[in-house]
């Protein structure tokens, strides 16, 4: 976070530089501020994918161990 300050008095120049470095300061923190949004938003998209894969993957398995217990009892109902 940067702080802005101005010296009062002093030349015209000098507080016109400051605010030209105070501003160029503020353009670089923003610009970092858009890249790492960038990066966050590309690194969020791929654990959704991974997030929507991993869910289907499970919900499969969830549903064949289910068909397996299903013939699993057939089985055990058959040998009683």
């Amino acid at each position: 976070m940067f702080v802005l300050t101005f010296k009062a008095g002093g030349p015209a120049a000098g507080n016109e530089a400051q605010l030209a470095l105070k501003l160029k300061q503020i353009e670089t923190a923003r610009e970092k501020v858009v890249m790492d949004n960038k990066r966050v938003t590309s690194q969020l998209d791929a654990k959704k994918k991974e997030t929507h894969t991993l869910t289907t993957e499970n919900n499969l398995l969830k549903n064949k161990l289910a068909e397996l217990e299903s013939k699993l009892n057939k089985v055990e109902r058959k040998a009683s």
